[in-house]
């Protein structure tokens, strides 16, 4: 999710603050599984894949977010995630091979 308490820190946090951090969580989470959607899709994901698809995904919906402060920071965030992904693709197959082998 969302670190809530950074965007208070950058300067969204007004009389309006709530209503643009709740459109900023929302803008992110579309992102967010526009992204997973497309990881999803592809069987071998490499890093310049998955920095394509964020760019995708980011690109969708940075008309909605009139903050470019907030898509710089999201943006980052999101491609900062690849080492976790990567970590969690290998924990995956390591997984399934072990299950494979207690098959046959």
């Amino acid at each position: 999710m969302i670190n809530r308490t950074r965007f208070k820190v950058n300067g969204i946090s007004s009389s309006r603050g709530n209503a643009r951090l709740n459109s900023a969580t929302d803008w992110m989470n579309k992102v967010r599984k526009d992204i997973l959607d497309g990881v999803e899709k592809l069987k071998n994901i490499d890093h310049e894949k998955y920095l394509q698809i964020v760019d995708d995904a980011v690109d969708k919906y940075t008309k909605s977010v009139k903050s470019s402060e907030v898509v710089r920071s999201a943006t980052k965030e999101i491609k900062a995630a690849w080492p976790r992904i990567l970590k969690a693709k290998k924990v995956a197959i390591k997984a399934t091979k072990k299950i494979i082998k207690k098959v046959k």
